[in-house]
């Protein structure tokens, strides 16, 4: 596995590209810092042309790395919601919209394409009402 992922990708070392992903980060975190990396060394492999993804692609299919999904769960027998200075009321029907999803079935990205919300907005709503939530990392299924 290791002489095929070197002949793959111009003799990048597997071992040495896997250790990038030790730390349950964002992709875009892990590509970053990955970049960083080479641009320290000035023997490197190039990432234009998208070999970056391409390598994430070649450890995934050969389960070598998993992709992580966020979910969330409402705390069991929450508290009945209560206005709040902070709490808005858009933001107080939005989080009783989105509840049916706070059942440890949906992750993040789910819930934002059903939802058509951005990422940031979700993390906002989750944020304000961290209290009733509890969020865990599971893989993907």
């Amino acid at each position: 596995m290791k002489s095929q992922f070197e002949l793959d990708f111009n003799n990048c070392n597997l071992i040495e590209f896997l250790s990038h992903f030790s730390q349950p980060l964002p992709l875009r975190d892990h590509q970053l810092d990955y970049q960083m990396r080479l641009s320290d060394t000035e023997d490197h492999v190039s990432t234009e042309g998208g070999q970056f993804v391409q390598m994430v692609g070649w450890l995934l299919r050969r389960h070598l790395i998993i992709q992580l999904h966020i979910y969330i769960f409402a705390v069991p027998q929450c508290p009945p919601l209560e206005a709040s200075s902070v709490i808005s009321k858009e933001d107080n029907d939005l989080f009783k919209r989105l509840r049916k999803y706070f059942n440890g079935s949906h992750h993040l990205e789910e819930i934002m394409y059903l939802e058509d919300m951005t990422r940031s907005e979700l993390l906002t709503l989750l944020d304000k009402f961290s209290s009733l939530l509890v969020t865990c990392t599971l893989p993907a299924s």
